[in-house]
């Protein structure tokens, strides 16, 4: 598959930057990136967030030693307050500080973004966010598939398709981009494509994400067999690796075993484990929406205020 080449650009990426470093310490914005790099794990395998973000935040640190107002630096620490602390305030202030210093810094339009989408806040500010983020960094497929992800869970399928297309013709081997047109054909109910962009997403992708989301596609089609193989498959990894705790909650859910999904994503917000940042909405979990185990996450989480979105703003 395609992920031992991400894992090696990554590698590729550290070396590199390790080595521009030891040339120059001083170059403030090869930490900020140094910090990305490390958060691209997060995606790209079954890791701990605590092993991602501990030397992404130790960059970021040092790059605020050199240049205290770097705004990329704001961003890079917002997404630890948002994908790793589960700060919500904290986040939003630093992905606006970091947009008061530099308001073309794309991460950060891109963050904040997620930020509001996530918690049902301004829809309309978050789709101007992400535009403004694909503007900035037209070359990102990750961008492109994660507008079009959310345009998808909004709805709008057309721009979906549109932006999917754009980010595969930039990257036709992206495990997250094939995972996506996969759920735009289950959208547009046409499930022998939707498998097989799915399948593709799997072969391209050692993280447990892929087949989880394949797992739950095949349940909503009945075929439960297959699902519960994807689900034994995640288990039986678990137990002589990390594998990421909402991968085996989602299969559960799936098979409608409420209480081993419930342990699973307790399991995850003790990792904290970057999703537990989007279970607001996450369709996942819907036939645990109800569940006191659940709603102790959400308070856990402070998720569970204001209604549908996090403060009267």
């Amino acid at each position: 598959g395609n992920t031992g080449e991400v894992r090696r650009q990554i590698a590729k990426g550290l070396a590199l930057l390790n080595q521009a470093i030891n040339l120059d310490p001083a170059y403030a914005m090869a930490w900020v990136e140094l910090s990305q790099v490390h958060r691209r794990k997060l995606w790209n395998s079954d890791v701990l967030a605590s092993e991602v973000f501990a030397p992404a935040n130790a960059a970021l640190h040092h790059s605020q030693v050199l240049v205290p107002n770097l705004a990329d630096a704001h961003a890079g620490l917002a997404f630890s307050q948002f994908w790793f602390e589960y700060d919500w305030t904290g986040a939003e202030q630093s992905f606006r500080r970091a947009l008061e210093l530099s308001p073309d810094v794309a991460t950060a339009h891109w963050g904040l973004a997620l930020l509001l989408l996530s918690q049902d806040r301004s829809a309309a500010a978050g789709f101007v966010h992400l535009r403004t983020a694909r503007s900035l960094n037209p070359m990102s497929p990750v961008y492109h598939t994660v507008e079009a992800g959310l345009l998808l869970a909004n709805g709008q399928l057309n721009e979906a398709r549109m932006r999917l297309g754009r980010s595969f013709d930039i990257s036709p081997d992206l495990w997250l981009t094939n995972l996506a047109i996969g759920l735009l054909h289950m959208a547009e109910e046409h499930p022998e494509q939707g498998l097989a962009a799915l399948r593709r997403a799997v072969a391209l992708s050692d993280a447990s994400r892929a087949r989880s989301v394949l797992g739950v596609q095949l349940a909503r089609l009945g075929e439960t067999g297959e699902t519960r193989l994807l689900l034994n498959q995640l288990l039986d990894e678990s137990k002589s690796r990390f594998v990421t705790p909402t991968s085996i909650a989602s299969l559960h859910a799936a098979l409608g075993e409420v209480e081993p999904a419930l342990t699973a994503l307790e399991q995850a917000f003790r990792v904290r484990e970057t999703r537990m940042a989007f279970i607001k909405d996450d369709p996942h979990w819907t036939v645990l929406r109800t569940e006191p185990r659940f709603l102790a996450l959400m308070r856990a989480l402070k998720l569970d205020r204001y209604g549908p979105g996090l403060s009267p703003v």
